[in-house]
């Protein structure tokens, strides 16, 4: 797999910023669209937040549109923020957490509220006291058997006594949060470290909480079925390094790593795992590669998985937001875009052919065409199953009527051969026209029979 920079750019707004978040938008979600989208929320440009929300439009790809202007004085949205997590539960988009600056405010506060919208234009608050008051950054959020999972990271109750956290939360509904396992029950064997900025990804069967910052940069994995009782994954294989605010995500079968601060910079490394998480393979680095960086979004669509933006500190006080070199505006340049797909095309590199761990596709580092379409979703089973049968159907009726439609063409002409005197059952349906022009031929006349001359002087 090679990310390749897309030519599927980002206008301004969203502009190229820190923690945004991006995610897809499912088709499930059919109150607003039956096709998938790719939504942008909110985020940070140095001191500016935002709580704007835009869409990729459906046949431009090169268009963002603006759904929700947003502002601090906006009604019916979530405040602006950065460092909050959004998803796609029940038909519905999700925001929850966060860092904001409120009007009137001194400074900014850690958010602990929760809401959620059918359209992304009006946003109901579900909340402003989820987990048990703890505001927070830098978490986890998943949709995991039927239920959103919140996890960990850094923050607390009120303008002090801010920590890094291991606790789980989980809710059905967004207002009431129930949390799983108490500081009596969670130890250091069966629940991951005190941590912010971990990568998480939920497959059908488990959660993972991988990586992150508690007192250092970590590398450990932790797998759970339930979100109470964890465990921690030993690979058999090289696997990476210590990292924080890095993306992972469940994708093609696989386990997937993009990215991240680690201890010497930042990092463009792509790791594919297996589901189990014990044996990993460092994709190819390509010569075209991205650049290293942090607060970068990931997400995936048909078989391609896009990586947007991000930032890295250049200096102990400057930040490069990353954008594209190619942005028509330099004061407000675009966000790059990255773009990875899944080849069915044979594996040819010698990485390709020695990976044991890939999945029903080959992970194809040398083919960077194709792809897709970036906006068109997989379709899921059921639909296809759906459509495959409407078209069946829809053959099966033409040939039927058809087939009607032909004996009662024949019927009528050998009703009508009958009525010019032809005998029942005889076979001139294929020679109609020749027993018509012979019925034509012999037919009686004043005159005599035609085609026959007739005396008429005789008596």
């Amino acid at each position: 797999m090679t990310l390749i920079p897309s030519t599927r750019s980002i206008p301004r707004r969203p502009t190229a910023s820190g923690r945004r978040e991006c995610f897809l938008l499912e088709p499930t979600q059919r109150r607003l669209s039956s096709r998938a989208k790719f939504l942008s929320l909110g985020g940070a440009k140095e001191s500016v937040h935002y709580n704007d929300v835009w869409h990729l439009h459906p046949s431009d790809p090169n268009l963002w549109v603006l759904v929700t202007v947003g502002g601090p004085n906006a009604r019916r949205i979530f405040s602006p923020r950065y460092s909050h997590k959004a998803i796609m539960y029940n038909e519905r988009i999700w925001v929850m957490g966060g860092f904001t600056v409120k009007p009137g405010a001194s400074q900014g506060s850690l958010q602990c509220d929760v809401f959620s919208s059918t359209d992304g234009k009006i946003w109901v608050e579900h909340t402003n006291e989820a987990w048990m008051g703890k505001g927070r950054i830098e978490f986890g959020l998943l949709k995991f058997k039927g239920e959103m999972f919140v996890l960990g990271g850094y923050g607390g109750k009120g303008a002090v006594d801010k920590t890094v956290m291991n606790d789980v939360y989980s809710s059905s509904d967004g207002k009431s949060w129930l949390r799983i396992g108490n500081s009596s029950t969670i130890t250091s064997t069966n629940r991951w470290s005190r941590r912010s900025g971990f990568g998480f990804t939920a497959t059908s069967e488990k959660m993972f909480v991988v990586g992150g910052w508690g007192v250092a940069m970590l590398r450990d994995l932790w797998a759970s079925e339930d979100g109470d009782t964890w465990s921690e994954i030993t690979p058999i294989t090289d696997y990476f390094t210590a990292r924080t605010d890095f993306k992972m995500r469940a994708f093609d079968g696989m386990l997937w790593v993009f990215g991240g601060k680690v201890e010497n910079g930042y990092s463009n490394e792509v790791w594919s795992g297996v589901e189990s998480g014990d044996r990993w393979i460092k994709m190819d680095p390509s010569s075209n590669m991205w650049e290293g960086r942090d607060y970068h979004s990931i997400m995936t669509c048909q078989g391609s998985v896009f990586l947007i933006g991000g930032q890295k500190y250049v200096t102990n006080t400057a930040r490069k937001f990353m954008v594209n070199p190619q942005s028509a505006s330099t004061t407000f340049p675009e966000a790059d875009v990255w773009r990875a797909y899944i080849s069915n095309n044979p594996c040819t590199s010698r990485r390709e052919l020695a990976n044991p761990f890939s999945s029903c596709y080959c992970h194809n580092a040398t083919d960077v065409g194709g792809g897709g379409s970036l906006i068109t979703p997989d379709l899921p089973l059921w639909a296809l199953v759906v459509i495959i049968a409407a078209v069946i159907l829809s053959l099966g009726l033409v040939i039927f009527f058809g087939i009607r439609w032909k004996k009662k063409k024949q019927k009528e002409r050998q009703i009508k051969i009958q009525k010019l005197g032809g005998k029942a059952g005889m076979d001139i349906t294929k020679n109609l026209d020749k027993f018509l022009a012979k019925r034509v031929d012999n037919a009686k006349t004043p005159y005599g029979v035609k085609g026959k001359a007739k005396n008429l002087n005789a008596k």
